[in-house]
């Protein structure tokens, strides 16, 4: 028996992240709610815009994802 315990979602996200080459590189400085913002996009992107996937790779439900999309719809970006 192994004693080593895996994160099973980080070892996903990790997994799909490297299939996609997406990463999402933050400069020193940038605000938590930017930070979310490209977190939120970019796992969009990694996931072909599937809501619901995103939604359970970020630990978020999928209301919560909606309401942030919508949010950053109202201030113009891009989602």
């Amino acid at each position: 028996m192994s004693s080593t315990s895996t994160c099973l979602l980080c070892a996903t996200t990790s997994v799909m992240f490297q299939r996609s080459h997406s990463l999402v590189e933050l400069e020193v400085g940038t605000t938590v709610d930017e930070a979310e913002r490209q977190l939120i996009l970019k796992t969009l992107e990694s996931t072909n815009n599937n809501k619901t996937r995103a939604a359970e790779i970020l630990g978020i439900s999928s209301k919560t994802l909606q309401n942030k999309l919508k949010e950053y719809a109202s201030a113009g970006d891009e989602a």
